[in-house]
């Protein structure tokens, strides 16, 4: 059974809270609502997203459109390099305090502006470079922060960085692209005409050209099945993972969900909890080969013969999770994915040993099954599961090479 994580806290709060100081240090009213106000935008939005990051701040920090230029480059100078706070924020009081009082607020307040469009800021180091506010490469410090964490190996978080890591995962869009089914429906796609509705609409018609009436194709959300490896070989990621699949069930409804060592244990229904440690609490007692051995092709055939036909279909989407560590027999693995393959609109494979440039494919059973999956991808950290979006958004195109 997988022990729950640790509670943890982030200091994000306090860098908002200290970056509205440094705002008001430069003749922008900030109070404590709008430091409020600014930490539940950003709690909404997340830190991964640089822009996002930011227009949450602009959005409840700034309150006069003269104050946009200026929090734009204090905004690039804070986040970039916070270690130079002190030395700017005793600049920018410097610059308040000569300033004429009906001007604090404004751009004009802040002194003259530099050939490039910033505030002048004598106080900051004198190796600063000149277009310290547009270089944007190394990004804001949390952002940076939250750009190191999504390339952390799962298996090296502290506790602190699984909690981070487990938010921006629950805060991400976990969508499947949407299939076109044969039923038809009146739409403005011209794939179809509906004669019946066309002469209806022109019986009584007074003019020269007819009106024409269209059907298209409906659309329906894809099926999805996960199936997770939760043998001793992948301990170390069993618990994000498991986090990862409580996700993808409150994003997608139709999913099924199962894990697989020596046995097949469907824990579809456990997802259902709200919260995920009462998920991980149920599953942990029901599933009985945790940290065991892996009979991928064993489990792969029980799937077959008696889940695939009530999980597959419509366009199915299979993700398997496995570092391809298997005792049983490789040609029992190689029939039963092949099998699998033919079931499903597109089959996704998972393993963290992609993580290592070291790593390559070379054990048998690997090699048996690479030319039966769509997209074979890494899962060794928070970047590789967030650019699995991108694939599943995009299935209602060609299937993607083996």
């Amino acid at each position: 059974m997988v022990p729950a994580p640790e509670t943890v806290q982030t200091d994000l709060p306090g860098s908002i809270t200290t970056f509205g100081r440094f705002l008001r240090a430069g003749g922008i009213g900030v109070g404590a609502g709008d430091i409020v106000s600014a930490v539940q935008a950003v709690e909404l939005v997340g830190v991964e997203r640089k822009r996002e990051f930011k227009w949450a701040l602009k959005g409840t920090l700034v309150k006069q459109h003269t104050q946009i230029s200026f929090f734009d480059w204090a905004f690039e100078i804070f986040w970039q390099n916070p270690d130079r706070l002190q030395l700017a924020a005793s600049a920018l009081e410097r610059l308040a305090a000569q300033a004429p009082t009906e001007n604090v607020h404004g751009d004009r307040g802040l002194g003259n502006k530099t050939p490039s469009g910033r505030p002048e800021a004598p106080g900051l180091p004198p190796d600063a470079p000149e277009n310290f506010d547009d270089d944007k490469r190394d990004g804001m410090a949390a952002y940076s922060a939250a750009e190191s964490l999504k390339r952390k190996r799962f298996d090296d978080y502290t506790a602190d960085e699984l909690r981070q890591a487990l938010d921006i995962l629950q805060r991400s869009d976990w969508s499947l692209s949407l299939r076109r089914t044969r039923r038809l429906r009146d739409g403005r796609r011209r794939y179809r005409l509906s004669l019946p509705k066309t002469i209806r609409k022109n019986v009584l018609a007074n003019r020269d050209f007819v009106k024409l009436a269209w059907q298209e194709r409906k659309l329906k959300p894809r099926r999805m099945v996960v199936l997770c490896d939760i043998s001793g070989s992948m301990e170390r990621y069993t618990r994000v993972l498991l986090h990862f699949m409580h996700t993808l069930k409150r994003r997608i409804p139709n999913l099924e969900a199962f894990t697989f060592g020596t046995r097949l244990s469907r824990i579809t229904n456990h997802l259902k909890q709200n919260d995920v440690q009462q998920a991980v609490a149920v599953i942990g007692p029901q599933v009985q080969d945790w940290d065991g051995g892996t009979r991928i092709g064993a489990t792969l055939k029980e799937f077959n013969f008696i889940w695939a036909r009530r999980t597959l279909g419509s366009g199915a989407v299979v993700l398997v999770i496995s570092d391809g560590w298997d005792t049983g027999e490789p040609e029992l693995l190689a029939i039963e994915i092949a099998r699998l393959r033919r079931s499903c609109r597109r089959l996704i494979w998972l393993n963290p040993n992609l993580g290592y440039e070291t790593y390559e494919p070379l054990t048998r059973g690997i090699r048996d099954i690479l030319p039966y999956i769509d997209d074979f991808l890494p899962v060794h950290n928070l970047q590789s599961l967030l650019d699995l979006q991108g694939v599943l958004r995009s299935l209602g195109g060609r299937r993607a090479s083996a």
